[in-house]
């Protein structure tokens, strides 16, 4: 769809001054973020196999390891909320050691993993990767940003601004489709 660091890396920096306001502002991107990633996987789930048995018949067989490869999808949503708040925040060297040790622990975990397990050794280190490394970026983003937490009841609350934020992508989504006029 599009990257969300490049919506937020800009948006961000609006609410340095209010620490309790960029807080709320990386929870409620995180959200939406990990909702649209279940949306997508969702989506994916349910047309990516048709495509497949249409055109790539022989392939068929590799949709376990799609199906595994989904899982992925919400801890992808979350990471990928956290770089930009960095940036926002002018921490680029916690980033760059974030990232590097996401790298290294990638290249081990996935030698060792493909060598061990073959194909699905290779789909459960891209898993791991993306629900091991999460626990360093939050302690990484609690260090600097004293306070911050990220509570599970918040991907399931639904306020005024979530309603409102709603109604603009719906309308945003008809109008390109051309049912506004019946909402």
């Amino acid at each position: 769809l599009f990257p969300v660091r490049d919506i937020l890396t800009p948006v961000l920096p609006r609410f340095l001054g209010n620490k309790e306001d960029l807080k709320k502002q990386i929870n409620r991107a995180a959200k939406y973020s990990i909702a649209a990633n279940v949306i997508l996987g969702i989506g994916a789930a349910a047309f990516v196999p048709p495509f497949i048995w249409l055109f790539f018949p022989k392939y068929l067989s590799s949709l376990p390891f799609f199906y595994f490869l989904l899982f992925y999808f919400p801890f992808h949503g979350f990471r990928s909320v956290l770089p930009s708040v960095f940036y926002a925040l002018q921490e680029q060297r916690i980033l760059f050691r974030l990232t590097a040790a996401r790298l290294i622990f990638t290249l081990v975990a996935g030698v060792l993993f493909t060598y061990l397990l073959g194909i699905w050794g290779a789909a459960l280190e891209i898993l791991l990767v993306g629900v091991v490394i999460i626990p360093a970026y939050i302690r990484a983003l609690q260090k600097v940003l004293p306070g911050w937490r990220f509570r599970l009841r918040e991907l399931v609350s639904f306020d005024a601004v979530d309603r409102d934020f709603y109604r603009k992508i719906r309308n945003r989504i008809f109008a390109k489709i051309g049912l506004l006029k019946t909402f």
